[in-house]
């Protein structure tokens, strides 16, 4: 369920408030409607949320910290304690990936994950030397937004997630015992509540 998705997937489940949820992703409020109820195995796409009167919308920027915002984790929310930063750390700099990438492929492309990962969920303002690299080599960024009032996962649903980074708001999430929720993709899901049938 949503447990194994921070343990499993590069997925965040965030608990707290829609307005500000919306706000990063640049909804309004007046697009916080929908129900959507998972029966059945689905993947979850645009027609989906659309038919259940969701919203959606594909992003796109050549900024770094635009995919950030959407999908990664803002420094203000680490400095205030509400996640633990990235503790993955590229171990070589900027530069030396550069070189790495005609020399070694492999080594160098673990190395801009690396880098890619501390920027987008630890602290930016301690991976900032990355930010050109990341912008030229990883860019430009394309991430699916999707709002929805509620989404149920009854016992039989299974929802999954995958394809492009994905960014998922939902006010109130219900899963029923057997339901599943779950994503090969990389994933931020802003939650209010979440309620598990016994």
């Amino acid at each position: 369920m949503w447990d194994a998705l921070e343990r499993d997937t590069d997925g965040i489940l965030q608990l707290g408030s829609m307005r500000d949820a919306l706000q990063r992703l640049g909804f309004g409020s007046d697009q916080l409607r929908g129900r959507l109820v998972v029966d059945s195995p689905i993947v979850l796409a645009p027609h989906v949320v659309l038919d259940a009167g969701g919203a959606y919308r594909l992003a796109y920027s050549r900024r770094v910290d635009d995919f950030k915002r959407w999908i990664g984790v803002a420094d203000a929310e680490i400095d205030a304690g509400l996640i633990t930063p990235q503790s993955i750390r590229p171990a070589l700099s900027p530069d030396e990936i550069q070189r790495l990438w005609s020399r070694d492929q492999r080594s160098a492309f673990a190395e801009t994950d690396a880098a890619a990962h501390w920027y987008l969920f630890g602290r930016a303002r301690d991976a900032a030397a990355y930010q050109r690299l990341l912008e030229r080599l990883r860019g430009p960024f394309h991430a699916a937004l999707f709002v929805l009032d509620e989404l149920h996962v009854t016992s039989r649903g299974a929802l999954t997630i995958e394809g492009l980074p994905t960014a998922l708001a939902v006010r109130n999430v219900h899963i029923e015992p057997g339901g599943t929720v779950s994503s090969y993709t990389v994933l931020r899901a802003d939650v209010e509540k979440i309620t598990r049938s016994a």
